[in-house]
């Protein structure tokens, strides 16, 4: 695998000349790039804190592919079109293949969940397909740290969430008649929408209970382990709903009104595009010790929150990552990789970033997303090389 290292002056000064080629190029598209920097736009360029390592890993054969969730063993899931560009479901489960501390992401990792059987006691395949006969897994929307699944099937006229277990590549329908979101927590809970009477609420099933209607929606965005949701109303005003010991003692927190989606981690802390004023909409994040927080002094939408309340964030110029520590920095500042893979990225028309994943003591998160050229779509992991800058 090669990579682009600060120590060598050689590959240094290719560094520094792809980046400047970078600016020019993503400037004269008017999409991609810009200035970097707490704010996301002009001002002092900080030090570079975060340096991420880049590696594609393509799609599944069509036309694109849809970033959802990373744990933090780096395994990914998300959806993608295959060759006859049907939309299907997939995971990918990292190796590090050179032994070099570093996992590794290659297309031949990506597994299309139609493909997969169920295993048996030896963990051989068995003849038994693991998604349901006449149903197609089309979406894989976020996956737990043990090996567990959430999304959603399609039978050509009705939709249901499944719960998969990448150990066994069993599945479980939990629901029919639902909608595209299903997210599932470390407990093997899943939250996702059902239309009840023609009106689209939000469900939570727990092993060994079933499910039951919080009587709230329609849209779903996050889910953690205390079986807090987040999401927005009809009219559009995001809540965090937080279950108590008795329906009674249910709460359910009315944070704003939002404009684009965002997500939840484990402490409550939600990531939204809160409205401020019709034409100012602005990242936020929400948490109990500071309620609303502005993300940037610039639009944009964020992605995801991780446990360590670093927030993903897409303009309209690029992506970026917010830090406490450092505030609002430009991808295009911070990725580093092969002359390869720096002219992959620099050549792209957009890039999205859809997950990130906790820091492990010694680096910052992943961060799983995609980027597009020619309106073809291909998947990327950014690997942040350690340490962690105070």
């Amino acid at each position: 695998m090669r990579r682009i290292w600060t120590q060598s002056l050689t590959v240094c000064f290719s560094i520094l000349l792809i980046s400047a080629l970078a600016t020019t190029s993503l400037a004269q598209k008017g999409g991609k790039g810009g200035g970097g920097g707490k704010g996301g736009g002009g001002g002092d360029t900080p030090v570079v804190p975060i340096n991420y390592e880049i590696q594609w890993f393509g799609n599944l054969g069509g036309s694109g592919l849809v970033t959802s969730d990373i744990n933090n063993a780096g395994q990914i899931s998300g959806s993608g079109w295959d060759e006859t560009n049907t939309r299907v479901a997939f995971v990918l489960s990292p190796v590090d293949l050179d032994e070099d501390g570093v996992l590794d992401y290659t297309n031949e990792m990506i597994v299309n969940i139609n493909d997969m059987f169920v295993l048996d006691a030896n963990g051989d395949a068995t003849s038994d397909p693991t998604v349901p006969s006449g149903w197609r897994a089309n979406r894989a929307e976020s996956i737990n740290e043990f090996d567990e699944v959430a999304g959603t099937l399609w039978d050509g006229a009705n939709r249901a969430v499944y719960k998969l277990d990448l150990v066994t590549q069993t599945m479980v329908v939990i629901a029919e008649n639902t909608g595209v979101n299903a997210k599932i927590n470390d407990l093997g809970e899943i939250a996702y929408t059902k239309f009840v009477d023609g009106v689209e609420l939000i469900h939570v099933y727990r092993p060994g209970q079933g499910s039951e209607s919080l009587g709230i929606g329609p849209t779903l965005w996050g889910f953690n382990n205390a079986g807090q949701v987040t999401g927005s109303d009809e009219s559009s005003w995001a809540f965090r709903y937080t279950p108590g010991d008795t329906p009674a003692e249910d709460d359910i927190l009315t944070i704003g009104q939002y404009y684009g989606g965002g997500d939840l981690n484990q402490s409550g802390s939600v990531s939204l595009v809160y409205v401020q004023s019709p034409r100012k909409r602005r990242a936020y994040r929400y948490s109990d010790a500071n309620e609303l927080e502005e993300l940037g002094s610039s639009a944009g939408t964020p992605t995801d929150i991780n446990n360590d309340g670093d927030v993903l964030i897409i303009k309209s110029d690029n992506s970026y990552v917010y830090t406490d520590q450092h505030g609002v920095l430009n991808l295009d500042d911070l990725v580093v990789g092969s002359i390869d893979d720096l002219a992959a990225w620099i050549a792209s028309d957009s890039i999205g970033v859809g997950a990130i994943n906790d820091r492990d003591g010694t680096r910052y998160g992943q961060i799983f997303g995609d980027a597009t050229s020619d309106g073809i779509s291909v998947g990327f992991i950014l690997t942040p090389i350690p340490a962690l800058t105070p």
